[in-house]
């Protein structure tokens, strides 16, 4: 049985379905086994109550766990990982520590990653562990799945090194964004794919969650949303429902704003699917652009020819776009008619991969 590690940001038992969860079931579907390798955990996670240990006891720290049929669970717990202060002065001071992230051992994890055929890395701490992976076993297909641009997390300054020096040793740098092409000019491995869609969880789901009316749903995290767009778009259109799903804070409160928190994947399913009109109400800033068209949630809006809103900085070139002006009820106002008024059965689908599909490539497997 061929064997792929993902090196990961997430761990698999959280409610939150990321694009490596998705791989992980589709290489899994396809008859590979999968080893699950969560990184980036130590005891300033303990410290910070970090979501992702919540499903697991202390016990399974460091250890394998057959998570389900073929596919293996890891939590790589370290004494330290790679956090950015931003601050010169401890940046310099913890260096050193962040440098000595890959001396770590990888204990029963060991054999799977000698046996990996395929090592997929996240914009995560995997990739501190590059160069210790790549002598343990130097036979493996070693493909950089870039989920984010490591400048919009917090990761230490070494981190950054780390990836510019190791960028041209992939096998390939997939990336999900058209922006990333402009971040690494003349990096001939880069190849922009777009997420994967789970198109049968999609074309399967006929019961709709919304009772009445027309409904917008945003599916994410609080750290790019833009709480002024959402309060504005609501109270100009009140008879709208808003849904928001995901670990969020009530900060806007309104009467057509629904907050129903985070969701299994099955279950926002229908909500996307059925809604009337997708949001993407992000704030303004630093490489933003890369959210644009690499967001999952674009990805399967796009799927369901859904209308999506998005700030007019933020135009992704998608046909079913409808764009407004930040800080601007008018055109918020506007946009959202906008949207309303299309037919989704009327909005050109383009042509997206299923996640099979896209293991397939990440694998080199084009023409299988």
């Amino acid at each position: 049985m061929r064997t792929v590690t993902l090196l990961t940001y997430h761990a698999w038992r959280t409610k939150r379905r990321a694009g490596f969860h998705h791989l992980a079931n589709a290489f899994r579907e396809l008859g590979w086994r999968v080893l699950f390798f969560t990184v980036g955990l130590s005891w300033l996670s303990s410290l910070t109550r970090d979501f992702r240990l919540e499903p697991y006891s202390t016990s399974e720290r460091n250890r394998l766990t057959e998570e389900e049929n073929s596919l293996y669970g890891y939590l790589h717990y370290t004494p330290w990982h790679s956090v950015g202060v931003n601050n010169v002065v401890v940046d310099a001071a913890t260096a050193p520590f962040v440098n000595q992230y890959s001396r770590f051992r990888f204990a029963e994890a060991e054999q799977l990653l000698q046996e990996s055929e395929l090592m997929l890395f996240e914009s995560s701490d995997g990739l501190l562990l590059f160069d210790q992976l790549k002598r343990l076993n130097p036979e493996a297909r070693m493909v950089y799945r870039m989920s984010d641009l490591l400048v919009t997390l917090r990761k230490h300054p070494w981190h950054h090194e780390v990836e510019r020096r190791i960028l041209p040793q992939f096998d390939l740098v997939s990336v999900p964004s058209r922006y990333a092409e402009e971040c690494f000019p003349q990096l001939p491995n880069l190849e922009v794919q777009f997420h994967g869609i789970d198109k049968a969880a999609f074309d399967r789901c006929t019961e709709s969650p919304y009772s009445r009316g027309s409904n917008a749903v945003f599916v994410g995290s609080e750290w790019r949303l833009d709480w002024e767009a959402l309060r504005v778009m609501a109270e100009a259109y009140p008879e709208v429902q808003f849904h928001l799903i995901g670990k969020l804070p009530q900060r806007v409160q309104a009467p057509n704003l629904v907050y129903h928190g985070e969701k299994p994947f099955a279950e926002t399913v229908g909500f996307i699917k059925f809604a009337d009109v997708g949001l993407l109400p992000f704030r303004e800033q630093p490489h933003i652009r890369f959210f644009g068209d690499s967001s999952l949630k674009v990805s399967q809006c796009n799927y369901c020819g859904l209308p999506i809103l998005v700030p007019e900085f933020l135009n992704t070139g998608w046909a079913n776009a409808v764009t407004y002006k930040v800080k601007d009820p008018k055109s918020m106002a506007a946009a959202i008619a906008m949207a309303l008024s299309e037919l989704k059965e009327a909005t050109p689908k383009p042509s997206l991969l299923s996640w099979a599909e896209l293991t397939k490539i990440l694998a080199s497997e084009k023409n299988a």
